[in-house]
């Protein structure tokens, strides 16, 4: 059977990012600078790009249409497109019948992973704020970025389909969890990808001789994968997980009322980007720093 080529557009990636490895080809649209232009005009100064606002309008079915617009019907979309800004090219890719777990999908959200972003193929919609400055602090250079996503994909490629599908998922909800501005909603969603990410691992190894609970999944992992840590932060986040999902509660009060010490949506994030490089086999040194520490952290060359 002939495997054909595929071409996908997508964005929006709000950077000239190019790159080719053997098979996948990533290139910027040649209406870059135009796109990036009237994506800017209308990004917020908190640099987040927000649902436009849609309203009802009456129609006329005798000459279609559209008459005035509905009072007091406005009201922000509950999805929307954003322009391409790029493309990807794969050669003979392995997944053929499903485009939301496709090999462009995963190199996608990948670069989504690395730049700080939420992307979507062109005829795909966004729901909610889509970060447009990066949201991440990751400092990667852009011949790092494709020897990362060469990396994981060549591993990805190994997977069966249904590990495929969830080292895609697990990708591209870490990339929505950034963007969401609740601190117990970030954190919630930030647990579930943790979890997620047990049960990838637990797939691929052997099991241990005792059944692992939420409790010592951190502490597990990070002693598996040589993550340093910091042991009172870890029991902190087991409590308010507890607190959370049994409670339905946050930082000891109602929830959105109260905001946690250590912020730890924020550092449930940052361990589970180290989580995603450490599965994938991608043991730079960022993937094995302290993950409780605030600031910039310099995403390197892995050297195998």
């Amino acid at each position: 059977m002939l495997i054909p080529t595929t071409k996908h557009e997508f964005g929006f990636l709000p950077n000239e990012f190019e790159g080719s490895f053997d098979g996948v080809i990533i290139s910027v649209k040649p209406d870059f600078k135009e796109t990036s232009e009237w994506v800017n005009t209308r990004t917020n100064i908190d640099g987040y790009f927000y649902p436009p606002l849609v309203a009802t309008y009456e129609f006329d079915p005798d000459n279609e249409k559209t008459r005035k617009k509905v009072s007091n019907s406005e009201k922000p979309a509950t999805v929307f497109h954003l322009p391409p800004s790029h493309f990807v090219v794969v050669n003979k890719p392995v997944s053929l019948n499903d485009p939301k777990v496709s090999d462009e999908a995963l190199i996608i959200h990948a670069l989504g992973f690395l730049f700080g972003t939420t992307l979507q193929f062109k005829e795909w919609r966004f729901v909610g704020r889509v970060p447009i400055k990066k949201n991440n602090s990751l400092l990667i250079r852009n011949d790092t970025a494709i020897h990362f996503i060469e990396h994981l994909y060549s591993w990805w490629t190994t997977l069966d389909p249904s590990l495929q599908t969830k080292v895609i998922n697990i990708i591209y909800l870490h990339t929505k969890a950034c963007s969401i501005k609740s601190e117990w909603e970030s954190f919630s969603l930030q647990y579930m990808i943790l979890d997620a990410i047990f049960n990838v691992y637990s797939h691929l190894h052997p099991p241990p001789p005792r059944r692992i609970g939420h409790a010592k999944r951190i502490l597990f992992l990070c002693d598996y994968y040589g993550i340093a840590y910091e042991k009172n932060l870890v029991e902190e986040i087991c409590k308010a997980r507890n607190e959370l999902f049994h409670e339905a509660m946050w930082a000891d009060t109602i929830l959105g009322m109260g905001r946690s010490n250590r912020r730890f949506g924020r550092c449930l994030g940052r361990l589970n980007e180290k989580l995603i490089c450490s599965l994938s086999g991608y043991n730079n040194k960022f993937s094995k720093e302290a993950w409780h520490r605030m600031g910039w952290s310099s995403f390197d060359l892995f050297k195998s």
